[in-house]
């Protein structure tokens, strides 16, 4: 783990960033390859269950079978969903969309899955702010964060807390103090740094991509009291499949998607990790039509 106060080693942690993200570009391509034959195969597998559901009568035994093929496939088409989302491959076609109607009804829909003792919190300007992309995707990302959130607390002695999930406008400027600002927007399919440090101990903090100069963007917060997030972990968090819980609970797939969506939408994101405090991540999704001139 670099520490540049410390180290003093600039090209270093350069270095150590182009690593990272060249590690998650290959990853990404072996992701778009798996799901692309993948894909194929599960398509195959629908096909041919399909007409046998249409062929058995609804009294026949087998029957039962063939539709519980059909639900697998479902949910292996769902988790390619996921996939290809962290490889930035999308079958959905951009458009404006509010930032603030993904924040409210992820916040909605998660309200109901969280156990007593852990509060909700939602928070929204009343101005719309609007982005160029998917809504659904950063829904997706917000979810996902929503719910690692909710995992994190009830690892918590006592289950209790608060995930707090929030939007405002930021300019690039003023919000952006993890390295110099970019002179424009990144294209979705360039090199997104990571960058990680541990400014003090118990403290971890992490930083995908940069802002670009003379940009307002929307943030949205997801932030929990659990645990944190411990260094060692944070080093891994974006990795396909990576996950500290238990296989019934979790692909791993979740933060890798979380990574794919914000560099389609040539935004950023930051960590903030805190032993024994909780975890917040700001992700940067850039407003339309709100460059400063």
């Amino acid at each position: 783990m670099e520490r540049d106060a410390q180290d003093g080693a600039p090209a270093l942690d350069v270095q150590i960033q182009l690593a990272r993200a060249q590690k998650m570009e290959a990853l990404g391509r072996l992701a778009r390859g798996i799901a692309h034959d993948l894909g194929n195969l599960l398509a195959a597998i629908e096909g041919q269950a399909g007409f046998l559901v249409q062929g058995l009568g609804p009294a026949e035994a087998q029957r039962d079978g063939a539709l519980a093929i059909l639900r697998a496939a479902d949910e292996g088409q769902a988790l390619l969903g996921r996939i290809r989302a962290f490889a930035r491959g999308t079958d959905t076609a951009p458009a404006a969309f509010s930032l603030a109607d993904p924040v409210r009804s992820m916040a909605l829909l998660v309200r109901p899955v969280v156990p007593p003792g852990i509060e909700v919190e939602e928070a929204t300007p009343p101005e719309p702010l609007s982005a160029w992309g998917s809504a659904t995707q950063v829904g997706q990302a917000i979810l996902n964060l929503a719910l690692n959130a909710r995992d994190a607390i009830e690892e918590k002695v006592g289950g209790g807390g608060c995930i707090r999930i929030g939007l405002e406008s930021v300019r690039a400027e003023a919000a952006w103090g993890h390295g110099s600002l970019l002179p424009s927007l990144p294209a979705p399919e360039s090199l997104f740094p990571i960058h990680i440090e541990e400014p003090v101990p118990g403290r971890v903090c992490l930083s995908l991509g940069h802002l670009a100069r003379g940009f307002r963007y929307g943030c949205i917060t997801v932030a929990d009291t659990g645990p944190g997030i411990s260094a060692e972990v944070m080093e891994h968090i974006f990795e396909p499949f990576f996950t500290t819980k238990d296989d019934e609970k979790g692909s791993g797939l979740g933060l890798s998607t979380v990574h794919g969506v914000v560099t389609a939408h040539s935004g950023a994101l930051t960590v903030d990790a805190v032993a024994g405090k909780g975890t917040r991540f700001d992700l940067y999704i850039p407003l339309q039509g709100e460059e400063d001139r």
